[in-house]
């Protein structure tokens, strides 16, 4: 390195104070092709633990829909083949995976048995080797599951019929289970990593209507939280365990309002519980410091707009800072935050993040300081873009298009496709070309770098000027 000043001042001093302004974030995007296919790959979720990454999504290749996963053991650059997990000839879908501890968990609803039931695939060996197991098997259909693990301790949730109601199969992209009368939230609780389940109705709802079921662990503690009819409408229930999910508290009703609620996610923070649902276009927020008592529902949108949540990965929570993204295609159109620094007690007025017209799926992920949030843009195709934040929130850098080189893009509603880790960002999206779509994998590299060439630093009243060189670092 050369260092040239016209004054006559010490060039090393010169250098070590001006050595922090030469030295620049350099964020470098690399795109990984994940799936390899000639019919359809959707629906993907995205896991990281260190350097390894997992991806699960529903192929479509062989005319019948498959669940697949693959993972990549250095950061995401290179993925290894993919396995087909379900295999079979029924269709496969909605898969849900978590991970801890190289033990991998996968379930999704899979029709080979005649009607849908809940598949579980597991893995003991980092994603090596499955063996696969039907963890609801029950006279009624079940589907939709969540699945959440700490290792040890595997939960699965899903929707599920009462053993009497009438079962009507409907084909399309996804297949549904048409169910005239009676659903409940029916829980699998294992304690020996998925090689064993005990299985019990936790919404116990009767004639009511149960579904939509999020599931978040948080060291002993279990949360559920789902949709639920009442006669006063369609509300947002809530139940707990502190026993590691051996019981539950009685399910209570979060919302209470005469406006239906649906769409409800869940985060926790030790033993703070946050709890956000749509209500005709706007968004509700109630939290929670024991699981008991809950507060008064707040609307944390703008009034007036059509705000859209994804749920999986609408909210984060970091220390006692609280994030919600949604998306609003109304007149007051665009991709909005909204922010607590006091663990959700009180929100500040929505921030809009990108002003297009036409947005979907926003989703936001957090590290330390870094705010992340990533949305769909359709406009002249459909884009990913991403903005973030490396002050907590309080400023935003600009608008990055992710999608580079892929003007037909989308993501999914199964969250999240996005993760940050302690060096890089990693977002994953679907690319549809022709007849066929494949999977993507946006990585970004945080790490600072120095760059090579010559840079010329000037004081305002240009008094001084200094000519750094960078040449090969030696």
């Amino acid at each position: 390195m050369e260092i040239l000043s016209n004054k006559g001042f010490c060039a090393a001093i010169i250098f070590l104070l001006f050595s922090v302004l030469v030295t620049s974030i350099h964020a470098e995007l690399t795109t990984i092709q994940v799936s390899n296919t000639n019919g359809q790959s959707y629906n993907p979720q995205l896991a990281v633990s260190g350097d390894i990454v997992y991806v699960v999504w529903t192929d479509d290749s062989s005319g019948n829909k498959e669940i697949f996963f693959s993972k990549s053991s250095d950061g995401g650059l290179n993925f290894q083949k993919e396995i087909n997990l379900s295999n079979n000839n029924g269709t496969s879908a909605f898969p849900r995976m978590d991970v801890s501890d190289g033990k991998i968990f996968v379930t999704w609803y899979d029709y080979s048995l005649g009607k849908s039931e809940i598949f579980l695939a597991r893995s003991l060996d980092d994603g090596n080797t499955f063996e696969t197991s039907i963890i609801s098997n029950n006279a009624g259909a079940s589907y939709n599951p969540w699945i959440r693990t700490d290792g040890k301790n595997v939960y699965a949730v899903w929707n599920d019929e009462s053993p009497h109601m009438l079962n009507i199969n409907v084909e399309g992209p996804e297949n549904v289970d048409i169910v005239l009368g009676d659903l409940e939230i029916l829980i699998a609780t294992s304690h020996d990593s998925g090689e064993t389940f005990d299985v019990f109705n936790l919404s116990n709802s009767k004639d009511s209507v149960s579904w939509d079921p999020r599931i978040i662990l948080s060291g002993d503690n279990v949360y559920v939280v789902w949709n639920e009819t009442t006669t006063n409408g369609d509300e947002i229930f809530f139940s707990m365990s502190r026993d590691n999910g051996t019981t539950f508290s009685t399910p209570i009703n979060i919302s209470i309002s005469n406006i239906p609620s649906t769409g409800a996610g869940i985060q926790v923070s030790e033993d703070n519980v946050y709890i956000i649902w749509s209500e005709a276009g706007d968004i509700f927020f109630s939290t929670s410091d024991d699981g008991i008592s809950f507060s008064k529902p707040e609307r944390i949108s703008s009034e007036g707009g059509s705000s859209g949540l994804t749920r999986d990965t609408q909210m984060v929570v970091s220390v006692s800072d609280v994030f919600v993204v949604f998306y609003d295609n109304s007149v007051n159109y665009g991709v909005f935050l909204s922010q607590s620094n006091d663990e959700g007690k009180t929100f500040g007025e929505p921030v809009k993040i990108a002003n297009f017209q036409y947005s979907l799926d926003a989703q936001v992920a957090s590290y330390s300081d870094e705010i992340h949030i990533i949305a769909n843009q359709i406009s002249d195709g459909s884009h990913i873009f991403l903005r973030s934040s490396h002050d907590g929130g309080k400023s935003f850098g600009s608008i990055e298009k992710i999608s580079k080189g892929h003007e037909d893009t989308s993501l999914s509603v199964l969250g999240p496709q996005i993760v940050t880790a302690e060096n890089k960002v990693y977002i994953v999206f679907e690319s549809k070309r022709h007849e066929s779509s494949n999977l993507y994998l946006a990585v970004i590299d945080k790490e600072p770098s120095l760059e090579k060439g010559t840079l010329l630093l000037k004081t305002p009243e240009e008094t001084i000027d200094i000519l750094v060189d960078f040449g090969d670092s030696q």
